[in-house]
C-alpha cells in the first residue's frame, strides 16, 4: 500500500464523522500494524495530513485531528488552479517541440477563461513523491500529458483529483485521453511504404527499461502496423524496439539492429531521434555507403530533415490541438459537466515527402 492509500483512508474517516476534532490518531505504529504496511509508510501518510492541516502533532503526546483546519490562499483558490503534469523537467517545455505546442495551446485557453495553469514536471521522481508535489500544490483538477506512471492514476483518484491524459494512449484507463489515432496511424505507415514496393520493412520504437516494457503508444502503433501488413500476407515486417538511454547507446543498438536486418529496404521509426541517429549512420558509416531507404517518420513537426538528399514521409498529427482538446475537457468536468470517459483522437496523416518537399 502506498502512503496516499493510506492517507485517503484516514481522510475518508475524518469527513464521514469516525474521526473527530481533539481525537487522538492511533501511533504510527499502531497504523502500520493495522493496515499492514512500514512504519514509513504510516509516519509519511501522518506527515501529510499534518501538512494539509488535518492533524496537529503535539511532541510526547501524538497526533490530534484538527479542531480548525489550516486553509491557506492556494486551498481557498484551488477550484481555480489546474495542474499540468510531465515528463522531464522545465526545460522540456523548451526543448521538446510536442511538449511546448500541446502546454501553450492548453494554457492559453484556460488562462483566458480565469484559471491558473500549473506545470509540474515529474523529474525523475517515484509515484508517492511526485503525488506529494501536486497534494502540495492545491489544484483542483489535472491534465496528464505522456506519462504511462499506474502509481500516479491510482493517487489522482485517490485524492479525488479529476484528470485528463493527452497525448497517450491506455485503453485499461477509464479517464479521457485525447491522443492521435494509433491504430490508424500504424496502417497509415504501413500503406505509405508497402505503395512503394517495399515488403521488407523495419519498424522502430522505444523499449523501457524500468517497466521493462515497450513504449504502450509505440505498441499500440506496431501492432496495427504489423496487422497491416499480415493483410498483405508480407513476412518481413520486423519490429526494434531501443532502449532509451544515451545516445551513443542508442546508435550502437540501432547500428547492429540495420546490420542485422541487411535485406530491409524502408523504415517507419517513432521517435525522431532515432530517425536522426539512422541518419548519422547512413551518411558517416562507410558499413551503409551501399544502403538505401525509404522513410516513414512520426512527428508534429512538419520540417524533418532528408537523407542524402530523401525527404522522408511524415506521419503527422497536431500537438497544440490535443493539449487545447484536454483543457477544454478538464474545464468541462470541474465545472459539472460529467461525461463518460472516452478515448478522443485528434486527426493524423501521412504527409508525402513530395508535399514535404513544398512545405
Amino acid at each position: 500500500m502506498k502512503y496516499t492509500t493510506l492517507y485517503a483512508q484516514i481522510l475518508k474517516q475524518i469527513e464521514a464523522g469516525g474521526l473527530k476534532a481533539g481525537d487522538r490518531l492511533p501511533h504510527t505504529i499502531e497504523l502500520a500494524k493495522k493496515h499492514k504496511v512500514s512504519h514509513g509508510t504510516a509516519a509519511k501518510a501522518v506527515r501529510q495530513l499534518a501538512a494539509d492541516g488535518y492533524v496537529s502533532r503535539v511532541k510526547s503526546k501524538g497526533s490530534f485531528i484538527s479542531s480548525t483546519q489550516r486553509i491557506g490562499y492556494f486551498e481557498l483558490n484551488k477550484e481555480k488552479r489546474i495542474a499540468w503534469l510531465f515528463k522531464g523537467d522545465f526545460s522540456t517545455l523548451i526543448t521538446t517541440t510536442y511538449i511546448a505546442e500541446s502546454f501553450v495551446k492548453a494554457n492559453d485557453h484556460l488562462v483566458k477563461n480565469g484559471w491558473e495553469f500549473v506545470p509540474i514536471p515529474v523529474r525523475k521522481r517515484s509515484a508517492d513523491d511526485y503525488l506529494h508535489e501536486i497534494k502540495s500544490a492545491h489544484v483542483s483538477g489535472a491534465i496528464v500529458n505522456d506519462l504511462h506512471m499506474p502509481g500516479l492514476y491510482d493517487g489522482l483518484l485517490q485524492m479525488k483529483i479529476p484528470f485528463v491524459c493527452t497525448d497517450s494512449l491506455n485503453f485499461d484507463l477509464s479517464v479521457h485521453q485525447v491522443t492521435y489515432d494509433h491504430l490508424k496511424a500504424g496502417a497509415l505507415a504501413f500503406k505509405s511504404l508497402y505503395s512503394r514496393g517495399h515488403s521488407n520493412i523495419l519498424f522502430f520504437g522505444n523499449y523501457q527499461k524500468k517497466g521493462r516494457v515497450n513504449d504502450p503508444d509505440h505498441e499500440y502503433v506496431w501492432r496495427s502496423f504489423e496487422q497491416s501488413g499480415n493483410m498483405e500476407h508480407i513476412k518481413n515486417v520486423k519490429a526494434v524496439f531501443v532502449e532509451w538511454q544515451e545516445r551513443a547507446l542508442m546508435k550502437r543498438d540501432i547500428r547492429k539492429a540495420l546490420l542485422a536486418n541487411s535485406g530491409a529496404t524502408a523504415i517507419c521509426t517513432i521517435p525522431v531521434t532515432f530517425y536522426l541517429i539512422i541518419k548519422e549512420l547512413l551518411e558517416e558509416d562507410d558499413a551503409f555507403t551501399e544502403r538505401e531507404f525509404d522513410f516513414v517518420v512520426f512527428s508534429t513537426n512538419k520540417n524533418i530533415p532528408p537523407i542524402r538528399g530523401r525527404q522522408p514521409d511524415i506521419c503527422y498529427w497536431n500537438s497544440g490541438e490535443i493539449g487545447l482538446t484536454g483543457a477544454k475537457l478538464i474545464e468541462s468536468i470541474l465545472k459539472g459537466n460529467v461525461q463518460s470517459p472516452r478515448i478522443h483522437y485528434t486527426p493524423v496523416e501521412v504527409l508525402s515527402s513530395v508535399c514535404t518537399r513544398k512545405d
